[in-house]
């Protein structure tokens, strides 16, 4: 994949599903992973009459093959450096001495670690609070389910993309471009058939999602004319859209009518969070204001009419309610 100032190629591994193209920085083999602080072994002291310390240190830590994988970094050939065996947990627990903590007891052994975030914490008690109470069959299940789009470094909504294609790059062979309304992806595969095979299943995917559009308005939950408010150098401008909400995303047009250009969308998941109308920002501006937060992104939406406000919000939060909970 081309990216960056330098337009450096970056080797990604990439995964198309439900009409969402992501990738990510190396395969996904885990159920988990990510960076926690992990604290060290009891050591001596450094000087005569000092308690032996122990350290925190940042460890990548990935769940699988039944095992807590722990490396010194997150690179594809790392070496793994310690392994817990998930079947000998006896139990977890997030009351830890330090914040954002999560202890990791055996019959023997105590593991101290911590995340950088209460977020993350939360993540790694609840996948190995499931890891606990699973059987093996179940985790074993567990593994073989598709990549998480959490721990994806980007994804492209199927909906957004406008044309999928091989291209020509000098000094490049077996490359593609991938055009959605926000930028152009460039991608380089290995071989001339893995390159033609991704072109196919990529305008499959932006088919799919163009046909369950053309579909008309018949899966839209609820729709109407709303302000979206963008930032620009310090700037804050109100654009009238054409909001339509789906089961699993909010699309904005630049006009109601049939076949109007659509000028973005925010694809909805479990983790997103919505807000009530904002009384305090309506006393300043004169518009209720909702704001909807994604992984990445955050979509603010306002009218003058408090019971639009208080109605989107409400059906947006339904909506996220219904998404399968990520883990």
């Amino acid at each position: 994949m081309k990216g960056g100032l330098m337009s450096q190629w970056k080797k990604r591994w990439c995964v198309i599903s439900n009409s969402t193209f992501m990738f990510f920085r190396s395969k996904q083999d885990s159920l988990k992973c990510g960076w926690l602080y992990k604290k060290s072994e009891a050591g001596r002291g450094t000087l005569r009459g000092t308690l032996p310390r122990k350290n925190w240190q940042k460890k990548w830590v990935a769940l699988r093959n039944h095992e807590m994988k722990i490396y010194d970094n997150d690179d594809e050939n790392a070496k793994c450096k310690a392994t817990i065996d998930l079947s000998t947990i006896t139990d977890v627990t997030d009351v830890t001495e330090k914040e954002n903590g999560i202890d990791v007891i055996m019959s023997s052994k105590v593991h101290h670690f911590s995340a950088e975030s209460t977020e993350e914490a939360n993540e790694w008690y609840s996948i190995l609070m499931k890891i606990l109470s699973s059987s093996e069959q179940e985790i074993a299940n567990m593994e073989t389910e598709f990549a998480n789009p959490k721990n994806a470094i980007g994804t492209v909504d199927g909906q957004t993309i406008t044309a999928v294609a091989a291209t020509s790059v000098s000094g490049k062979s077996n490359t593609f471009s991938i055009t959605t309304s926000q930028r152009v992806y460039v991608l380089a595969c290995d071989t001339v058939e893995e390159m033609h095979h991704w072109i196919t299943l990529l305008n499959e995917s932006m088919n799919t999602s163009n046909s369950a559009d053309s579909q008309g308005q018949s899966s839209a939950i609820q729709q109407g004319w709303m302000m979206k408010t963008n930032f620009q150098r310090q700037r804050v401008t109100h654009q009238r859209r054409w909001f339509v909400l789906k089961p699993n995303v909010i699309e904005y047009y630049k006009s109601s009518g049939r076949g109007a250009q659509k000028m973005g969308s925010m694809g909805l998941n479990s983790l997103c969070l919505v807000t009530s109308p904002d009384e305090a920002a309506y006393k300043q501006t004169g518009l209720w204001e909702i704001k909807v937060y994604g992984k990445k992104h955050t979509l603010i939406l306002s009218t003058e009419v408090e019971e639009d406000a208080n109605l989107w919000s409400s059906e947006i939060q339904a909506m996220i309610d219904a998404q399968p909970i990520i883990v």
